[in-house]
């Protein structure tokens, strides 16, 4: 364990104008899940703290994890009124790298998603037996209407550790780019574009490491892929890259351990 006593056991309440968000995790959520939320704290209470890196310079309370909380607490008048503009924070002592991984540990389900035509940097993870796909980006324009494309994504300097341990949606590989589009033999144009995928370390018992699909311009090199036993291989995707109706893309001067054969390893339609 990395820390003696978890920060749980000291909450403190922090007047609002001492705490800031953080500058690497920008956080937006539609107004019906900010109302849900609203709600549910006036309700029930603030049932868990946020969590926070104290800045002795600037005499802060930097955000790592609870920026939803924070922000019903500043546009909420009822409860800003009845928690006396104090918000419930622990505080964990961490540099910002160590920050930012803990922001992606406190809010990762499975893997990670990225669905944002933001610049966007994934770097210096782990991602560690996650059970399905390490890292998706979907898009869905056609049912929910809730994601939309990646213009501009770089992956880089991350550890992926035995990902795909289980099947289901969008786990066609351990980084699957994987847009929702019924008639893709008719698409006009591409969904994702700008993807770049290098530096990366795999650690895998199965074959599958990138599957894309409708993208204009993939670059996937420079990366290591160890192969282990840790478990029998039992994913249906017996390709090390699948790629359905993708353009510019470039896989290069990546290392796979036991060999790469394009003719075999390669899919592509």
């Amino acid at each position: 364990m990395s820390v003696d006593q978890s920060p749980v056991y000291a909450v403190k309440a922090v007047p609002l104008e001492k705490i800031v968000a953080n500058d690497y995790n920008p956080n937006i959520v539609a107004p019906p899940e900010m109302k849900l939320l609203e709600l549910s704290i006036w309700e029930d209470g603030f049932t868990m703290p946020c969590v926070c890196y104290y800045d002795n310079e600037t005499d802060r309370y930097i955000l790592v994890d609870g920026y939803h909380r924070y922000s019903v607490l500043r546009s909420s008048k009822r409860i800003y009124q009845r928690e006396n503009g104090l918000l419930p924070v622990v505080v964990i002592d961490k540099e910002l790298s160590n920050r930012m991984a803990s922001t992606i540990r406190h809010n990762r389900a499975r893997g990670s998603l990225f669905s944002t035509p933001k610049k966007t940097v994934v770097e210096n993870n782990l991602f560690d037996y996650t059970s399905g796909t390490a890292i998706l980006l979907c898009g869905d324009c056609n049912g929910w209407y809730e994601t939309g494309a990646c213009r501009d994504i770089v992956i880089r300097h991350n550890t992926f550790i035995n990902a795909l341990t289980n099947m289901f949606q969008f786990t066609n590989a351990v980084i699957s780019i994987y847009p929702e589009i019924p008639d893709l033999e008719h698409q006009e144009k591409y969904f994702h574009s700008g993807i770049v995928i290098e530096d990366n370390e795999f650690e895998t018992f199965d074959a599958p490491i990138l599957y894309a699909k409708s993208v204009d311009g993939l670059v996937f090199r420079h990366n290591t892929i160890h192969q282990n036993e840790a478990y029998p291989p039992f994913h249906w995707n017996k390709h090390r890259v699948m790629l359905e109706r993708v353009t510019n893309a470039t896989i290069e001067d990546n290392q796979f351990e036991g060999g790469f054969d394009p003719a075999n390893d390669i899919w592509q339609k």
